[in-house]
């Protein structure tokens, strides 16, 4: 980002390893879950069924891989969000929501595959997603609970300065 003021180079320097690390694995969830999805297209493409048989593996394909596409971005946004701005109210109420829409579908994802006779690892698969979805809300909770408090304890600093001073 370029500063208009005198044209120096701005760094932000709010972003921690662990910050840009968790950004890196969304985006590797992401990469992930892409490839489930055209590897898994290619084989329907070649002309195998979506259900049935050990074809249904190409459905699990698709569906872990939507999940792993939608909460390696549910990681992605949280970690920037948090990293490089000061959070307002919308994006904690749009983030919670892509948060609990992305554990409603893992929920939805683990179902299915328990339903259609999914191995073992498929359930590992879901429960790691749910795992992550429900992390992230948490953490919005407890972000949007600490936001408000000092808010309000900065806007009682702001009052009792005011009335001090005058």
């Amino acid at each position: 980002m370029r500063n208009y003021k005198n044209n120096k180079i701005r760094l932000i320097d709010c972003v921690s390893d662990l910050a840009l690390a968790t950004i890196i694995l969304g985006i590797g969830m992401m990469v992930l879950g892409s490839t489930m999805i055209i590897g898994s297209a290619i084989r329907l493409t070649n002309g195998y069924s979506l259900f049935g048989g050990s074809s249904s593996l190409l459905f699990f394909g698709i569906t872990h891989g939507i999940m792993f596409i939608a909460n390696g971005v549910l990681l992605s946004l949280f970690c920037v969000m948090v990293a490089t701005t000061h959070p307002l109210a919308g994006s904690f109420t749009a983030l919670n929501i892509f948060a609990l829409i992305c554990a409603l579908f893992d929920v939805i994802v683990l179902i299915t595959c328990a339903a259609l006779g999914g191995g073992a690892l498929g359930a590992v698969v879901s429960l790691a997603g749910i795992a992550i979805s429900a992390t992230i809300t948490c953490l919005i909770k407890k972000l949007r609970t600490g936001a408000e408090k000092m808010a309000r304890s900065q806007a009682y600093n702001v009052v009792y300065g005011l009335k001090k001073a005058g």
